[in-house]
This record gives structure tokens, sequence and C-alpha cells, in this order.
């Protein structure tokens, strides 16, 4: 029994930063990797405190010229995903020793930590994301007031990435708004979210590498200049001429051509710094009463189709006046919400960003990863107690260090496969649980990602739906379920759990299967990831499946395992790549000769 008077083995420490550049070069762009190598002179660090630091710049390229023709390219706003921010920016994470034995190996890792960053979230914690890591947040600033869903991917007032423009400015938005955002961000490998002290020295020091993720995956644009996220959050026109949109005056009349117009005070639009848009970018019409909304068409003074472009925007009495930079004339007469010939509560219009809806117009982007460095925490645990370990490694003792990791066994399914058998190649030994995420694997230009016209659809268009529109923005990084009824594990040789769970009132985007949920939650639990949010559930749908309850762990080796899906209803409309997480308790046995890796 022990005493309070007792020795015991506990050692004095000390901590300090230790910032490590990249290996190979200081700019980075898409699909490169990004290499550090730790030195076995930094012998012990603290992983879970350590993070990594760099500049990130979009990089947008579109023509200079301010035509407003219906092919031209012109500018928007442009963020990294809102979700989850930087972290977008790494596809693969690896972690080999210095005799290239690979440690750890994290796939589709920004897949990953979308699961993470949805169902592990709150307000606080979502704060701090963005402060440290270029994520969104709810911005009550310019909130909306139609009854939309409230969402945190809708940040464009002091954003990282962009200068606030100047609402009086006549100066075309161009790439030199664009400013370098400084990202430190955690790393969401097993080693690096591990709390034990990590005995680098001992394995001959790390070589890690982050291979950086495709443009258009990671690219967005603000919720609120979207026609096909949250329709009833776009800024509202208000009147023509600037009279009481009561007033039959306010209506933009069919053929009546105008080279200005006013946006109504909904949606906190009550000053021209709060717009989603930019100088130079082109602007549609939409009616809101989806799904019968009506685009308008505009016509110059030649009766030559084009797109009213901003030539500026600025505060007035009457509300924020747009100044278009050529007079044009609409197809339809455009009204307000309130119009004295019309009292439809519904019979209103909103305005987009039509700089990324067609092919020839999208704009296009990039970014550059800037001047990387590894910060890592280094611990001091002074020469006696090195001293000792070495000796009992020479007489023959290893060092275990055991770390909660991830490997990614995925599975293509095609749109017209309503039953599949998904086979899991599972071989590790100390199995916790498994979050399948079925992911849109459809190709989408970047102008189709931007635009979210032909991603899927999470909400179903009706005027009883809160946003009228909701696509999905984040192809490849968030699960789909797609019109999924039902899936059951196998393994074992027996089905798991022993009924079959309902998944079609998910599916259907109108209610919740409650079985799903239940699973879900012992699943994220199991992976170590505290469910604080279940909001999530539709937009980012994951199948989960916890194999151990507590501390304890399923040896998943040499069986046959397998994931059966079924579509009992209506047919899936995506092709799919599913990215089947198991999570389990990865060991590194350290000796004075080698390293060894237990899956």
């Amino acid at each position: 029994m022990s005493s309070y008077w007792s020795p015991s083995n506990k050692i004095p420490i000390q901590q300090k930063s230790i910032s490590i550049p990249a290996l190979n070069g200081t700019n980075h762009t898409p699909t490169q990797e990004v290499k550090f190598q730790i030195p076995e002179t930094l012998e012990f660090f603290d992983p879970k405190n350590s993070y990594l630091e760099f500049d990130v710049k979009i990089t947008p390229t579109y023509t200079a010229s301010a035509s407003n023709a219906s092919n031209s390219t012109q500018p928007c706003l442009l963020t990294l995903d809102q979700d989850i921010g930087a972290q977008s920016l790494i596809r693969t994470l690896r972690i080999h020793d210095s005799n290239g034995v690979l440690l750890e190996e994290i796939d589709g890792y920004n897949t990953m930590v979308s699961v993470k960053y949805d169902y592990h979230n709150n307000d606080s914690l979502q704060g701090r994301r963005a402060l440290t890591e270029g994520t969104g947040f709810y911005q009550p600033a310019v909130r909306g007031t139609n009854g939309n869903s409230r969402t945190h991917t809708n940040r464009y007032i002091e954003s990282p990435y962009v200068n606030q423009s100047v609402a009086t400015s006549e100066t075309r938005h161009s790439a030199t708004d664009y400013i370098d955002a400084r990202i430190a961000m955690p790393i969401h490998g097993g080693i690096f979210q591990n709390d034990k002290i990590f005995p680098n020295g001992l394995v001959g020091g790390l070589q890690i590498s982050f291979l950086l993720e495709d443009a258009y995956r990671v690219l967005r644009v603000p919720d609120g200049a979207m026609r096909f996220r949250r329709t009833t959050l776009n800024p509202i026109y208000g009147t023509r001429d600037g009279n009481n949109a009561c007033s039959t005056t306010s209506v933009w009349a069919s053929n009546a051509t105008s080279d200005s117009f006013y946006i109504s005070p909904e949606n906190s639009m009550d000053e021209g710094s709060k717009l989603p848009f930019v100088v130079g970018e082109a602007l549609g019409f939409t009616k809101v009463d989806a799904p019968t909304e009506t685009l308008v068409v505009f016509k110059n003074a030649s009766d030559v189709v084009v797109n009213p472009v901003i030539k500026k925007f600025e505060d007035s009495a009457s509300g924020i006046k747009i100044t278009l930079n050529v007079a044009v004339k609409p197809d339809v007469d455009i009204k307000p919400r309130y119009s004295s010939d019309d009292n439809a509560v519904n019979n209103y219009y909103a305005v987009f960003s039509k700089s990324n809806v067609q092919s020839a117009q999208g704009q296009a982007g990039s970014y550059t990863v800037k001047n990387a460095t590894l910060v890592l925490q280094k611990i001091d645990v002074g020469g006696g107690y090195k001293e000792q370990m070495m000796r009992k490694m020479k007489e023959g003792g290893t060092i275990t260090y055991d770390f909660l990791s991830a490997t990614n066994y995925k599975y293509s399914q095609l749109s017209g496969d309503v039953v599949a058998n998904i086979s899991l190649p599972i071989n590790n030994s100390r199995c916790k649980s498994i979050l399948a995420i079925p992911t849109d694997a459809t190709i989408y230009s970047q102008t189709q990602v931007l635009n979210a016209s032909a991603t899927y659809q999470i909400m179903t268009n009706g005027s009883t739906t809160q946003d009228f529109h909701l696509h999905s923005n984040r192809p490849g990084l968030e699960g789909i379920s797609d019109n999924l009824t039902q899936y059951q594990f196998l393994y074992d040789g027996k089905l798991q759990p022993s009924r079959r769970v309902q998944t079609s009132r998910t599916s259907s985007k109108l209610s919740v299967s409650a079985q799903h949920l239940i699973e879900l939650d012992k699943a994220l639990s199991s992976a170590g990831i505290t469910g604080h949010s279940l909001k999530c559930f539709n937009k980012n749908f994951v199948v989960g499946r916890s194999l151990s309850i507590g501390n304890g762990v399923y040896d998943g080796r040499n069986r046959d395992f397998s994931l059966q899906v079924e579509y009992g209803g209506t047919a899936p409309t995506k092709n799919k790549l599913w990215n089947n997480f198991v999570f389990h308790i990865r060991r590194l046995e350290i000796s004075q000769n080698a390293v060894q890796v237990i899956l």
C-alpha cells in the first residue's frame, strides 16, 4: 500500500518551444508535400501541445476586364472551407522514423477532421478555431432575419483571407485584395493527439509529410452570396429608385432601364460593409418562393443578354445603393417583399453572386502555403532519467508507446448500386470503432463546387423549408445520406447489431432516425470524439459502429468484416467513396536495435 511519505519516480522536467522549418522549401501549392524532419537530438517532446504554423494566401485567377458580358469572368469573395478552415488543406498525413518505418498514415485526413469538428463542436470551440485555424463562426452582425438556419459558414466581415471592401470604392476587386492568413493549428494524428511524451530520440527522429489538397476541394464562397445554399439569407431587393418599398415605383418594372437599385435592410443589410459582394462582381436575381423561383434575365440597351456588374455600392438614407457599370433592363417585374399591388410574402427577389454560375465564367483560384514551421514543445527530463532508460534498453528492455490512430479503408460505390456489401479488410488488433463516411465522389469543376449548383442537396426544396436551397459545398469532405434506408455490419460470423439500423427518416431530410444516432454517438465516443453536437447528423452523414466499451478493444484481424447498406426506397443520386475510418490503438515497441509497429 502506497504512502504519502514514500518516494516515487517522478522527476522534474523543463519545457520550451522549438520551431522546425519545412525541409523542402518555403512556398507550397496544391498537391505538393510539406515535409519536416525532427532531429534525433530533440529527444523528448509533448505531442499534444505541438502544432503546425504557416501563412496561407488565396490566389484567385480571373481576367482583369470589367466587362459584364454573359461569358466574362468576374470576381467574388473566396475563403477556405469555413467548417474546418486550414485543416482542409491536408489530404494525407504520414509519419516515418529515421529508418523509413511507417509509424502512422491517415489518408483522407481532412475528411476525418470534418467529422471531428462537426460533432465535437460548440460556440467556444468554433470561436477558438476561427481565431487560430481560419474557420468561420456565427456573426450576429450579418445574421439572417427571414428564418434561415443558423450558420457559421457566412464569415466575410473581418475575414482572415481578404481585406474588407471599401463601400464607396470603385476599384474592381482583384488578387491584390487577398492577404496572408496566419494559421496555428493542431495536428489530428494519433501521435500528435497523444498526451504522453514522445521519445523522439529513441526512434532516431521523425520524418513528417503533409500532402496538400486540390484547390477546388478547399475554396468556398460565403453562404450569403450563394443561390443554392441559403436563399433566404441573401441580400433582398428593396427598391429601384429609393422610394418606400410599398410604393409602386419601387418595383423594377419589366424592360425598365436602370443602372442602380437599393437593397432592403433585411438580413442585417443596413450598411454597405455588410454586403457579401465585391466591386466587379456579377449579380443575379432569383425569386425566393422555391421551388418555382424565377431567374431574371437582363439585357443592355442593345438587347444583348448581360449580367449586372457592381460598379460601386454605398450607404444612403434609402438603404444600400448598388450602382452598376452599365444600365440594364429585366425581363420580368422585380418586386420587393411588400408592394402595393401584391402582398404575397414570398413574392420577392433575392440577390446572389453570378460570378460562378457558368463554366466559362467561373472564377478559378488556388492557394499557397508559406513559411510552414512545426512548433514542438521540447521536454528536458534530465540526464539521470535518460541514462537509466538507456541502461534498461541495453539489458534487453523495450519501451512501448500506445496511441489512438485511424486507418482508412476506402470503398467505391456507383449511384446505381441499390445494395452494396462493403468489405473491410481490417488488419488492426486493437480496434475501438468504425466511422464510415459516404462522401460524394462525383467529379466537379471548381465552378460547380463554388456555386454548389450540381452538388448533393442536403435539404429538400419547398416553401416549408427554412433555407429553400441547401446544397453541399464540401464534396469529398462530408458524408451524404443519399436515400440510404438501412445498414448492418457483419463480423464474428453474425450480423451486428442483431437488427438492421434504419436510416430512412434521416435520408428523407425531413425527420430523424433515432437508432442511427444512438449507434453514431457510441462510435464517436469510442473513437475519442466527444459528441458535443449532433446537429450535423444529416449535413455530414456518418455510419458508426462501436467495437468496444470503455477501455476495451476488439481484435479485427483474420475476420470477414463487412458493412451492408441498402437503398430500398428512392434510388441514390451520387457516386460515393466510402471512407471507412477504423479507430484503433497502435503500439510502438522501441528496443535498442529497432522500432516495431504493432497495428
